[in-house]
């Protein structure tokens, strides 16, 4: 045999690294496993972190959300004061935009679900582009505002040099957070 022909030192340093070579293979064996897990346990600890930073994340978004969709609603302590909050609202946002207020006329408060359903009709008059523009403001703003009914005519007087006067009767709904309907 090959082994047999070697002189007996070079056995023996054959013979040695053998041993240390199947030394090392076993403690290289042993060693991956606690590698690995190190490895996870980086990664744990990286997805608890992200996992801390999601919950505090969801705890700011529900600070948030109830002063959000207190912003949706139309605000008053009572039902008449939330009406008249409304009629201001679509009066404010009728002269904002170029029309003149002719009347409003709260209707009365009901009640859906958790919420009042509150409703103003009105009488505007005014040109085209200033239509445009409050019913753009009203369905688009804050509170969040609905027109359920709309009517646009001709205005009977007619202004020389100016475009066309509207007639226009519109009933606007808006909800308020749980007040008792009357």
């Amino acid at each position: 045999m090959a082994l047999d022909a070697l002189p007996k030192p070079a056995r023996r340093a054959a013979a040695l690294g053998l041993v240390v070579l199947a030394l090392a293979l076993a403690a290289l064996v042993a060693i991956v496993p606690f590698a690995r897990m190190a490895a996870v346990g980086e990664e744990v600890a990286a997805a608890r972190e992200l996992l801390a930073q999601q919950q505090r994340m969801a705890t700011a978004a529900a600070d948030r959300l109830p002063q959000a969709s207190r912003e949706l609603l139309i605000t008053g302590e009572s039902t008449g004061l939330a009406g008249a909050e409304l009629q201001r609202l679509v009066s404010e946002l009728a002269g904002r935009n170029g029309l003149s207020l002719r009347s409003t006329q709260v209707a009365p408060a009901k009640r859906e679900a958790d919420l009042t359903v509150l409703a103003v009709e009105v009488s505007l008059q005014g040109g085209m582009e200033g239509l445009r523009a409050f019913l753009h403001s009203l369905e688009t703003g804050a509170p969040t505002l609905f027109v359920d009914a709309l009517s646009v005519k001709s205005a009977a007087e007619k202004v020389v040099g100016r475009a066309t006067a509207l007639d226009v009767s519109l009933k606007v709904r808006g909800y308020g957070a749980g007040k008792d309907a009357n």
